[in-house]
């Protein structure tokens, strides 16, 4: 794509999807990473894109959008971890806590073809 494309970008909803039921209790997993590893690696995002169609003419896109929160929803339910955040513990290492604080989506909307977009 070209530098101006998100001038092309018009982006309708931002949402944050948070497990299905609370969970509790929260578990907590201590990770363990090389004493050189730079501090900003282990605060990045993962990032995935996914594309669809409008189920019909009608359809603003909240339906695909909607059946795709709800699922998200309820993996988190099942992977709580994957809603969890990272924290520092007292010696200086660092563990993840599943404290259902959820995933952010970003539902946009582009005007080219997914090949285009490719």
């Amino acid at each position: 794509m070209t530098n101006n494309s998100n001038s092309m970008v018009q982006y309708e909803a931002f949402s944050s999807v948070v497990p299905h039921k609370p969970t509790f209790p929260r578990p907590s997993f201590r990770i363990s990473a090389e004493k050189d590893l730079e501090p900003g690696n282990l605060k990045r995002c993962f990032h995935m894109l996914l594309c669809y169609e409008r189920t019909s003419s009608e359809d603003s896109g909240w339906i695909v959008a909607g059946w795709t929160k709800t699922s998200m929803a309820m993996a988190l339910s099942d992977k709580p971890m994957l809603a969890g955040r990272l924290r520092g513990v007292e010696d200086g290492g660092l563990e993840i806590v599943s404290n259902d604080s959820g995933i952010r989506l970003v539902e946009a909307r582009i005007p080219i073809t997914l090949s285009e977009f490719v």
